[in-house]
């Protein structure tokens, strides 16, 4: 399965921010918008980081309760992984095991333009493996 098909329903209106938006304020996007990480793009639109929860602990962690000052680019990962719609699925749930992350962006064309979680993975593989279950079982009653 490919993240095209896992994502043919998803809205390709990408939540992101600039690198100068203030913490709070990326904290109030993500609950806003029920969330879990932010692709951080520049004025033109490519890719330069990601916000994520964890991010965002590890912020108030290491500033305590002084992080007013505090904006995406001083917590943001900067190496981001991604993948592409022609990608396949198992082998991005791979990637995202492998570096411990639960959300990668997708690029089509050189930008961020929808994200994948682990949940939505999860969530198509299950689907496809019930499918392939009631397949099953369709051929099993008819050569019985």
């Amino acid at each position: 399965m490919k993240i095209e098909e896992t994502l043919s329903n998803r809205d390709k209106n990408l939540v992101t921010i600039l690198p100068g938006v203030e913490l709070l304020q990326a904290v109030k996007i993500l609950a806003d918008n029920n969330i879990g990480a932010l692709p951080v793009v520049t004025e033109d639109g490519a890719l330069i980081g990601i916000v994520s929860e964890r991010d965002i602990i590890n912020c108030i962690s290491k500033y305590g309760g002084d992080f007013a000052s505090v904006v995406a680019a001083d917590i943001m990962t900067r190496s981001v992984v991604t993948c592409n719609l022609g990608d396949n699925l198992t082998d991005v749930m791979g990637l995202m095991n492998e570096h411990a992350i639960r959300h990668m962006p997708v690029m089509e064309d050189g930008h961020a333009t929808t994200m994948i979680s682990s949940r939505d993975g999860m969530n198509a593989l299950l689907d496809e493996s019930i499918e392939h279950r009631r397949t099953l079982a369709v051929a099993y009653e008819l050569v019985r």
